[in-house]
This record gives structure tokens, C-alpha cells and sequence, in this order.
């Protein structure tokens, strides 16, 4: 397979990857994404009603930091105790 026949299949899976998370992650959640000096004002840019690439990513990551925040808070309950030994949260490493 040449180099930019597989280059092409890797854009075309990101991008499939990238449309089944906008339709996963509601659009709202950008209202909620705080802002950090790495934020430009082209990241959250809706375009003909499409969110972008960087967007998409960014409420996505932000939308799996708010789920592991409540599950933490669930399993700091009393009555959740068991759930400790059933969840694995996913904790990025920081670069």
C-alpha cells in the first residue's frame, strides 16, 4: 500500500472518529468548557451549524473530566463504597 493511499485511510478514520463524538458530546457543552490561556478564538468556531475538529476534542475531553469529577464524588459517599473496586477512572498524565 503506497504511503499516501494509508495516509488518506488514517484522515478518513480520524475524521469518522472525530463525527461519532459530535454526535455523542452535545454542542451546550462548549458553554461550559472553561477557558484557559491556551484557548484561541478559532477553537470553539461553528461553522454552517459543524462544529470544529478542536472543539469536538476539547468538550469531549472536558465532558470525561466532569464524568470522572462525579464518579469521584459518588465513590466518597458512604453507600458507595463498592464502587471503588468496580471503576477504573481514566487520569490523563499531564505534559
Amino acid at each position: 500500500m503506497s504511503h499516501s493511499k494509508s495516509e488518506k485511510q488514517r484522515r478518513d478514520l480520524i475524521n469518522t472518529m472525530i463525527d461519532n463524538l459530535r454526535t455523542l458530546v452535545p454542542p451546550s457543552l462548549g458553554n461550559h468548557v472553561s477557558n484557559t490561556p491556551h484557548d484561541g478564538p478559532r477553537e470553539l468556531i461553528v461553522t454552517e451549524g459543524k462544529r470544529t475538529k478542536a472543539a469536538v476534542l476539547k468538550q469531549t475531553y472536558a465532558l470525561i473530566e466532569f464524568q470522572n469529577q462525579r464518579v469521584r464524588r459518588l465513590c466518597s459517599l458512604p453507600a458507595h463504597t463498592a464502587c471503588k473496586r468496580h471503576i477504573v477512572l481514566y487520569t490523563p498524565r499531564r505534559v
